[in-house]
């Protein structure tokens, strides 16, 4: 899929409702636990979903029937944080929204619906697919550890402070998050013209148009040289997934007007997707990002391997899941999935009878299975991994198409180039220590299985913002098409917390 269409975001003003609720005094005994209790469990069944009025019930009983929020340092907590949750790419006032309440069990048990819809939504994403890998915990448990963690203002900070992920690419997604809100609020970044080339060699109005836009994300440029802007637009072509040639052709001048709210829209959907993951990965692991279309073998938090794949086309989309590698498979068969066989296999062998011979193929009871060798569409070497999908790790014979920038080539499965010394990993823990072994299997040429002395997890992923290897935010084309339903489902309708509708000042004015 092409790269996402640049839409203009258009975010509404920050409601910032900080409700104050006049608590009674404790020693009256309308507020005794055996009055209270009736007037929270109403207080409660006003809440539409079933899963929050559980949870809520829950909390209360663990609290003793009485109002949690009355001292006026855990309440300040908890209404800061809810203020703030738009730093974690949130929605923020569906978290600060009031209606109306009426007595201080109305206003205690809302401030409290809103807390723990924040500490689910932060840790584990207001949009977290069902069938996502890591299994959520339940709001009746959030509210269990909520219920005694707001003892005090110390424990509530600390149980509040270690709900979102604290990976390091998601700390650096933030930090690029605020970063890029604030440009939006400030006004934006200038927007070039739709032209098919501008030429660093014709200095102009449309070339200071581009040194100021680049002066947005790299402030040294602005008194910058030809030849220093030059190497700017690479610099920035690859942070956007462009061929890194320093033209600034229709592909480059589209990824500059992208606006920086639109950016951060993109940064927060990829949050998003990072509480989708574990919070602990194991030592050795294997990540593939289907979006960038890369590989890395992680070892002790240390990548050891990355590779370039061939992951899934926009019509045949490689899927997200979490599974086990079990094995490495040397000269392996190929059991053509049906939907190939039906939609590509047959209407060959109607054209050209001598298909299946020429292919190293044998067809039997409608079923066909492509035998070992040079030309199988697996390669010499297969990893063994187990998922619903049937999805394949494995060699190619058509290397060559390696070398492409755009690599959503295949029907979902997964080709890697450094397949060797992926392969080695798995079984030695070493690049090179099982190379020679592995050659060794593969050129006697039968199909052989080797075990893994343990299962190593595989991840794979998509995310269209990563952290480079500069450190700054690399933005990827959405080749499927999945950043705008996430947004839209995460915001409503696409909008971008604390930007303006104020006429673009472009003047970058940040205070980075």
């Amino acid at each position: 899929m092409a790269a996402t269409t640049s839409r203009r975001i258009y975010a509404w003003p920050l409601a910032a409702c900080i409700f104050i609720a006049a608590f009674g005094s404790p020693s009256n005994a309308a507020d005794r636990p055996i009055a209270l209790q009736p007037r929270l469990e109403r207080a409660i069944s006003r809440e539409k979903s079933p899963q929050l009025r559980l949870a809520l019930t829950k909390f209360y009983q663990l609290k003793s029937w009485v109002l949690a929020w009355q001292d006026s340092d855990l309440a300040q907590t908890v209404r800061a944080t809810l203020a703030s949750a738009a730093d974690q790419g949130l929605p923020a006032a569906s978290y600060l929204s009031v209606v109306g309440p009426n007595t201080p069990a109305d206003a205690d048990v809302q401030l409290t619906a809103h807390l723990l819809r924040y500490a689910r939504d932060v840790s584990e994403g207001p949009a977290r697919p069902a069938d996502a890998g890591v299994a959520a915990r339940s709001l009746q448990h959030i509210a269990a550890t909520l219920a005694l963690a707001a003892r005090n203002s110390a424990d509530l900070r600390q149980y509040l402070a270690a709900l979102p992920p604290d990976h390091a690419a998601y700390l650096a997604l933030k930090r690029a998050y605020a970063h890029y809100r604030l440009l939006a609020a400030n006004g934006g970044w200038p927007q070039l013209p739709a032209v098919r080339r501008i030429r660093l060699s014709s200095p102009g109005p449309w070339l200071d148009l581009v040194r100021n836009r680049l002066a947005c994300e790299y402030p040294s440029l602005r008194q910058a040289d030809v030849e220093t802007l030059r190497r700017t637009i690479k610099r920035f072509q690859a942070h956007v997934g462009l061929t890194a040639d320093g033209i600034i052709g229709p592909k480059t001048i589209s990824a500059l007007n992208i606006e920086p709210a639109e950016r951060a829209a993109q940064i927060a959907a990829n949050m998003e997707r990072w509480r989708w993951m574990p919070r602990h990965f194991p030592t050795r692991y294997i990540e593939v990002n289907t979006a960038s279309a890369i590989l890395q073998a992680v070892d002790r938090g240390a990548t050891v391997l990355r590779s370039r794949v061939i992951v899934g086309k926009a019509a045949t989309p490689t899927p997200d899941f979490m599974t086990d590698a079990l094995a490495i498979i040397v000269n392996p068969v190929w059991e053509v999935p049906r939907s190939i066989v039906q939609k590509e296999i047959l209407p060959r062998l109607r054209r050209q009878p001598d298909y299946l011979s020429q292919n190293h193929m044998v067809m039997e009871n409608g079923n066909v299975r492509q035998l070992p060798g040079a030309d199988n569409a697996l390669g010499r070497v297969k990893i063994d991994i187990t998922d619903p999908f049937s999805i394949y790790m494995h060699d190619t014979p058509a290397r060559t198409l390696f070398a492409r920038d755009q690599r959503h080539l295949s029907h979902g499965c997964i080709r890697v180039q450094e397949i060797l010394p992926l392969a080695s990993w798995l079984l030695t823990g070493s690049l090179d220590g099982g190379i020679s072994r592995i050659e060794t299997a593969i050129a006697d040429g039968t199909t052989r299985r080797i075990a893994l002395s343990r299962p190593v997890t595989v991840y794979v992923v998509y995310q269209t913002a990563i952290v480079g290897s500069d450190g700054r935010i690399d933005f990827v084309p959405d080749v499927y098409d999945l950043d705008s339903d996430l947004i839209t489902s995460m915001f409503g309708t696409r909008p971008l917390p604390g930007t303006t509708k104020e006429a673009p000042s472009h003047g970058c004015r940040t205070t980075d």
